[in-house]
């Protein structure tokens, strides 16, 4: 078997055909440990499709990323969020990384929506703290309903939410222990 190989893969019911060298494009990707010759972590379907059992709409576009290295741009972000979950799960940093810069717009700012009023906060307001990691965070808020998320806007119920945020990044504390604590941390 050659990495050229056409295979026929089942995503949750739909069936796709892809070359073997595009599952096999980022080495250290799930996807690249199930394909590769030998693997036996793809299980095979009575009709000798390989079955994959994730969500085909998302897969899809993680298809057309590993084929073109670049998403879609009429993407949603709540499909932008799929694509996100697909991407975490088959270890694609890259596509994780591109998702992250299209639901911030590829800007130096998150949009944040405080009370009501809308802002947009400078990146250089969390520090030296990578974007990713900061978006991260923000879906880890969204879990726990300190925020929510709409239209590549973060909503903070009020502005002493957003003020814990920035105020525990700056000072490397960890936000998720001050959220749980309920900390009020205003140190400049």
């Amino acid at each position: 078997m050659a990495s050229y190989d056409v295979l026929n893969i089942n995503v949750g019911g739909i069936r796709m055909k892809t070359l073997r060298s595009t599952l096999l494009k980022y080495p250290g990707s799930l996807l690249a440990k199930m394909f590769q010759h030998g693997s036996t972590l793809c299980p095979m379907t009575k009709d000798g499709a390989y079955f994959v059992d994730r969500n085909p709409a998302s897969f899809v576009w993680v298809l057309g990323y590993l084929r073109s290295g670049v998403l879609p741009p009429n993407l949603t972000s709540e499909q932008l969020e799929e694509v996100r979950i697909e991407a975490c799960y088959f270890f694609l940093e890259d596509l994780r990384l591109k998702v992250d810069d299209a639901l911030t717009g590829g800007a130096s700012f998150i949009r944040c929506n405080v009370s009501g009023v809308d802002h947009e906060v400078p990146m250089a307001l969390f520090g030296n703290i990578p974007k990713h990691t900061i978006i991260n965070l923000m879906q880890f808020l969204i879990g726990k309903d300190f925020l929510s998320s709409k239209n590549n806007t973060l909503f903070f119920h009020n502005a002493e939410a957003l003020s814990l945020i920035t105020n525990s990044l700056r000072h490397e504390r960890d936000v998720t222990t001050d959220v749980a604590l309920g900390t009020n941390f205003y140190g400049y």
